[in-house]
């Protein structure tokens, strides 16, 4: 028997066909006129089973990306294909709007998924801007994006660290902070966000201004996202490519004595040097981060309101109600 027929029987085995099937290669298995229809047979098995595995897991991605948003949009917006190869590592190629990845099937789908969404999202996310991002913190970026991608193949993050290798201790740390802020909801609503506007700078060669610049913002997202009720910290990043204030609605006793007049006051003397205002709020807040915002659209024309977005997130320990909104100002005359 050829070693061809063999390797056929043996992918049918691990098929979930009927056993008949099976029974039908060992009974004619010398018979040559049969043969070559079994053979025909088998490789119609084998190409459906690996079109259907490619369908599974194009599947599972494509709901997963829809997760991840801010404003109705997804922070991969390419279409995901997969063409299966025999041999060598996978890559992955950006081809107008999809990614082709190009990667092998394994025997276990885990596996097959984690290389897949790996090269997927190293070519999706952030296409023109993530040059300009620093190299360890896009790289955490990714491992925490590709790791919501799949996140209900348990053993699939397992072998993303077998991807990643000895790369991923040296981004542990970082990528421990993008985990924090990606749990509030602000990795794809601030920061992603935030970084996607740096494909303007394309074709620019990245500089370690930009890249630099990126780091400290991430920091200060990081220490809004942890810090304690009684923290203070200054909201405001005025990067030369990232111009950013974060307005933290909470605080009920400064509410209740104050209002909403400090808020409006920040947002109205700092609008010549400051392009985005997002304003957060979280649980019994998120009335009052409304009212703030329909108050800002009647007293300043000149800010946009890009998105609102609400939704849940676990906020200091308590999984509750979340708001982010983005007024962007004009800087109009």
């Amino acid at each position: 028997m050829s070693s061809e027929i063999l390797e056929l029987i043996q992918e049918l085995i691990n098929q979930p066909v009927p056993f008949w099937l099976l029974l039908i290669v060992l009974l004619y298995a010398f018979k040559e006129p049969i043969i070559n229809a079994i053979l025909y047979l088998l490789r119609s098995i084998k190409f459906f089973h690996r079109k259907l595995v490619a369908r599974k897991i194009t599947k599972a991605i494509n709901y997963e990306r829809k997760r991840l948003q801010y404003g109705g949009k997804s922070v991969l917006s390419k279409d995901l294909k997969i063409k299966w190869v025999k041999s060598g590592d996978a890559r992955s190629i950006l081809k107008e709007d999809k990614v082709i990845v190009f990667a092998r099937k394994y025997e276990d789908i885990d596996k097959t998924i984690a290389h897949v969404a790996y090269q997927y999202v190293k070519k999706a996310l952030l296409p023109m801007a993530r040059r300009y991002v620093a190299k360890e913190l896009m790289e955490s970026i990714d491992l925490i994006i590709i790791k919501s991608l799949i996140r209900k193949y348990s053993n699939a993050i397992i072998y993303l660290e077998e991807i990643y290798g000895d790369q991923i201790e040296s981004i542990r740390d970082i990528a421990a902070k993008i985990e924090k802020i990606h749990e509030l909801g602000y990795l794809t609503r601030i920061l992603i966000n935030q970084y996607s506007d740096l494909k303007q700078l394309f074709p620019k060669e990245p500089t370690s201004e930009i890249r630099t610049e990126t780091k400290d913002f991430m920091k200060l997202v990081y220490r809004l996202a942890t810090k304690s009720p009684e923290e203070d910290i200054d909201p405001i990043f005025p990067g030369r490519h990232i111009s950013v204030a974060l307005v933290l609605v909470g605080r009920s006793e400064k509410l209740e004595t104050m209002g909403l007049e400090p808020y409006i006051n920040f947002i109205k003397r700092n609008i010549r040097r400051i392009k985005d205002f997002y304003i957060l709020a979280a649980g019994g807040n998120i009335a009052f981060a409304k009212l703030l915002i329909n108050k800002l659209k009647k007293e300043i024309p000149n800010l946009e309101i890009v998105f609102t977005d609400e939704y849940t997130a676990l906020y200091r320990g308590i999984r509750c109600k979340t708001l982010c909104a983005l007024l962007r100002a004009s800087f109009e005359e």
